[in-house]
């Protein structure tokens, strides 16, 4: 009786976890966080995947042309960890993951039209397919 609990338990738990989606994978997901985060159209955002598995995210600033970078991953219970990367003065600079309570929590869920992104600190963004 107990292990039937548990493993219904742990099926349940399961299916609560959005898993990446051929319309929103994982790459489209941390494209759509950095947006996000940094108030960027998603459409100026760069994705290349390293062989880790992990993101390397970059764009150029509209206002000025200069380049910003950024690390992103997707971790278990819809959590996604990211990182800030090259910036205009020191395009090898690689910052820290944020994974310091004090920075907050960045989750996304997804329906089957929607990817919601929402930033713990305050700021949350909805996309569809064609916006990413």
């Amino acid at each position: 009786m107990k292990k039937t609990i548990m493993l219904l338990g742990l099926v349940f738990c399961n299916q609560l976890q959005a898993a990446p989606t051929a319309d929103f994978t994982a790459s489209k997901i941390c494209k759509a966080a950095i947006s996000t985060i940094m108030g960027r159209d998603p459409k100026i955002i760069k994705v290349k995947m390293l062989k880790s598995g992990d993101f390397e995210l970059s764009y150029k600033r509209p206002t000025d042309g200069s380049l910003w970078g950024f690390g992103c991953k997707l971790t278990g219970d819809n959590q996604i960890m990211w990182r800030s990367g090259a910036e205009p003065n020191n395009r090898n600079y690689i910052g820290r993951w944020r994974t310091d309570p004090a920075d907050g929590e960045i989750t996304y869920s997804l329906t089957a039209d929607k990817l919601t992104i929402n930033d713990s600190m305050g700021s949350s963004k909805s996309f569809s397919k064609t916006d990413l």
